[in-house]
């Protein structure tokens, strides 16, 4: 059971059993950014999951906070919380 919303992903990426991309925040009113290699950029929408990159690796039961950015090759471990956020 996986939940993968509003995301962008590519190519050979691995999602591990009860992994969670959230893609909305309960306690915001207003649109989300996100952040690449430095650089906010506005999406202009309120529901946004993720961009994972080709290769990224993501663990068993990991929680990617919404406006997650994870890079070509990124791991991100089992039962971790993963955020970069700028909201």
């Amino acid at each position: 059971m996986n939940y993968v919303g509003d995301s962008i992903v590519s190519e050979d990426f691995n999602f591990g059993a009860g992994a969670v991309v959230v893609n909305h925040f309960n306690e915001m009113k207003r649109d989300i950014d996100l952040v690449i290699e430095g650089k906010v950029v506005k999406t202009g929408v309120r529901k946004f999951g993720a961009i994972i990159g080709d290769h990224a690796r993501i663990g068993a039961n990991a929680v990617l906070d919404p406006v997650s950015v994870l890079q070509p090759g990124q791991i991100v471990g089992r039962l971790e919380h993963f955020t970069n956020q700028v909201n």
